[in-house]
């Protein structure tokens, strides 16, 4: 039986998400954690020499392709040196089949551990924590973020720097956890709650690499995405228009779609009716169609102290962002929930974000009072987040994308009058 060997490297770092993955998957079950890993670590150069790690894991789980080998007389293959590649005229493999008796959920803990360990040591940046900073030096109660220019020096002794973070839960469930804390490192329970969040999102399984401390307890900078390790860090914008670019829309529509791929040049009227009517039905100029559309709320959030800088590490295009390990419940101000109705299935087309005043909660002064421990200061510091609050929603609607370095306004908003979901869920 043929084996999977260094010479295929090549062919399965090429081989696309649908190849690898034949059935519906979830954000944090084997296969989305696998695809957020290897998508970071496949281009990446060092990633070659971790072939014992990948070669031992498609060996658990597929079968070589008879094209791909060399022993058959039919092979579709031709030698280039250190790896196969296709010949000029082949058609390139669409599906690994899965070994006979395996499948993703059986497939054995520790060579899946191993796998997802080198894609971490390749694709990301590890940058250890230590007493006074990181290894890096780029943290400081100062910090000169090229975002964090917007501060509000309220005395001689004391500097706070405005940010936004996103989350769907709200305040109360975020009090319960202990504020931000990263998702790998979210260990707190519930009322009533078996499994932590950690736990829930499978971070503490034997495969996967955040199960062990000494993985989760650094920064991790993504390499491919140039950006801040989704899990292990908290990160936070001052911008507001960037910062309601997140979630991603391709990223929401691979969970929405089951990981069916979206193409360059696919529209909403192009999907099949399963697909189209996962989407909510909007009316538009008075016209009924279906969009991509979601309610999303920002964290008015002061980062205080220490704070590592990304876009420091970024190259091409740094957008405004910052990552910390954790928010204190304190350090929440307030939140701003909004409405995004998406103009189509790419980033590019851009979203038309309308205000949801009643799910907003404005800073009060008992909260600012908690986080100044000052009432002056906090009747100082509140006017401030009440302009930051007010300077945002009158510009609401407004229509904006993600560019790459951060968020974008550009057109015109969407004249929207109802936005419903699937399940009859009414969003605006």
């Amino acid at each position: 039986m043929a084996v999977f060997v260094r010479k295929h490297l090549k062919l399965l770092l090429e081989s696309d998400r649908d190849a690898l993955i034949h059935e519906q998957y979830t954000e944090f079950s084997k296969q989305g954690w696998f695809l957020y890993f290897w998508k970071e670590a496949r281009d990446q150069t060092a990633f070659i020499g971790k072939s014992p790690a990948i070669l031992a894991f498609f060996n658990e789980l597929f079968e070589v392709p008879k094209e791909w080998d060399p022993a058959d007389k039919d092979c579709q293959l031709e030698d280039q040196g250190p790896s196969y590649g296709y010949k000029p005229k082949a058609t390139p493999v669409k599906t690994l089949e899965y070994k006979q008796g395996k499948t993703w959920d059986n497939v054995d803990d520790q060579i899946l551990y191993n796998l997802l360990f080198a894609c971490l040591q390749a694709g990301f940046e590890k940058i250890k924590v230590v007493p006074n900073g990181n290894e890096l030096g780029e943290l400081a109660a100062d910090s000169p973020l090229a975002f964090a220019r917007h501060t509000l020096i309220l005395d001689r002794d004391n500097e706070y720097t405005l940010g936004w973070r996103g989350d769907s839960r709200d305040i109360g469930q975020i009090g319960a956890a202990g504020g931000f804390i990263s998702k790998a490192e979210s260990e707190t329970k519930g009322q009533g709650e078996a499994e932590s969040y950690a736990e829930r999102i499978q971070t503490r399984k034997p495969w996967h690499p955040f199960s062990k401390k000494e993985n989760r307890t650094d920064y991790y900078f993504r390499k491919m995405q140039q950006d801040n390790c989704l899990h292990t860090v908290v990160s936070v914008t001052l911008d507001f228009v960037t910062a309601s670019t997140f979630p991603k829309l391709e990223d929401m529509l691979g969970a929405l779609f089951g990981g069916h791929a979206i193409n360059s040049g696919d529209e909403i009227n192009g999907l099949s009716d399963m697909l189209r009517n996962k989407l909510c039905r909007v009316v538009i100029d008075g016209k009924t169609t279906y969009r991509y559309a979601d309610r999303q709320q920002l964290y008015l959030v002061v980062l205080f102290g220490k704070f590592f800088d990304t876009q420091k590490r970024q190259s091409g295009n740094p957008f405004p962002e910052a990552a910390v390990k954790q928010i204190p419940v304190k350090n929440i101000l307030g939140s701003l929930s909004f409405v995004r109705v998406f103009d189509g299935l790419h980033e590019s087309e851009g979203f038309t974000a309308f205000w949801d005043q009643a799910k907003t909660v404005e800073p009060t002064l008992d909260r600012v009072t908690a986080f100044a421990g000052d009432k002056t200061i906090a009747e100082t510091l509140l006017v401030k987040l009440k302009q930051e609050f007010t300077k945002i929603t009158s510009s609401m609607p407004f229509h904006a994308r993600w560019t790459g370095s951060g968020g974008q306004k550009i057109g015109v908003a969407l004249n929207v009058s109802q936005v419903t979901k699937h399940d009859g869920t009414r969003l605006l």
